[in-house]
């Protein structure tokens, strides 16, 4: 494609957000497209080497925070008339609750995203722990004579110590896909402020 073709649909999948945003990367873009075109590249090769838009501005959303995304959002085009500002005000114990409902679930989200792995650490950790007491347990219980139950704590001991390398791999990949999906649910929550609703 052509970088005035380019340029529209970068600047269409971008509409909603900041308008600083917006510039800079079209700003980038050119710079980038020109000095390769100085240098004897094809536009249409430079801008296929890019991607796809939207992988572009799936790249971009990550960086934008939600605030920035809501505050271009709400931000008037024009200026409000004296009734508008009345009706925001009257209007404005139902959508202030909507508001901090919302934050209220996006910081619930977060919460228990956090806590999850936490969690899920923490349970490595105590089977570790506990593994690695009952490990050396078991020489201090054979040194004073019980023989049945030092073998009893070193059994348990080497267990806790297997069981948590075992579940050290399971919930690594567990904390990956936990955050892959926290991610992917914060991108989706930005592409409804940007006004794009198709998927990744």
């Amino acid at each position: 494609m052509k970088r005035d073709e380019f340029y529209k649909r970068l600047r269409d999948e971008m509409s909603g957000m900041p308008s600083h945003t917006i510039d800079n990367t079209i700003s980038y873009y050119e710079e980038i497209i020109s000095d390769a075109v100085e240098d004897g590249r094809l536009e249409e090769d430079v801008i296929a080497s890019f991607g796809s838009v939207e992988s572009i501005v799936n790249n971009l959303l990550k960086d934008v925070s939600i605030a920035k995304l809501v505050k271009e959002k709400v931000k008037p085009k024009r200026r409000l008339e004296t009734w508008e500002i009345i009706l925001i005000i009257v209007t404005s114990p139902l959508w202030i609750g909507f508001v901090i409902g919302f934050l209220g679930l996006c910081f619930g989200l977060i919460g228990g995203f956090w806590g999850t792995i936490v969690a899920l650490w923490a349970v490595d950790l105590a089977f570790m722990i506990g593994g690695v007491v009952s490990f050396f347990g078991s020489f201090a219980t054979f040194a004073f004579g019980s023989v049945p139950l030092a073998t009893f704590y070193l059994g348990v001991g080497l267990l806790g110590i297997g069981l948590s390398i075992i579940l050290g791999f399971a919930f690594y990949k567990l904390t990956e896909l936990i955050i892959k999906l926290g991610v992917k649910i914060v991108t989706r929550i930005k592409k409804h402020f940007v006004g794009r609703e198709k998927q990744a």
